[in-house]
């Protein structure tokens, strides 16, 4: 489990603008398996978990307010790992 907190902090220099504070909750699993001299490991997860909205990334001074760029929203991912000696 990852846990990120981030505080509100102003986004100009005249600190009319703030980006909001936040808590981003991402989850991961993994089972791991040995085949041999083979490491198996699949594993599934989910990233921002409570669908958090926040901002992905903040221009400072941005011309036109435009200070925010948007974060993507809950999203799950599977994979498989595969290696020698794992």
């Amino acid at each position: 489990m990852d846990i990120r907190w981030t505080d509100a902090a102003p986004v100009n220099d005249a600190n009319t603008a703030t980006n909001w504070a936040y808590t981003v909750v991402d989850v991961r699993a993994a089972l791991d398996r040995g085949v041999r001299r083979w490491g198996v490991q699949p594993f599934a997860g989910i990233d921002n978990l409570f669908d958090e909205r926040y901002n992905g990334s903040v221009t400072v001074n941005a011309a036109g307010g435009r200070y925010y760029g948007p974060s993507a929203g809950r999203s799950f991912y599977v994979g498989l790992r595969v290696g020698a000696g794992m």
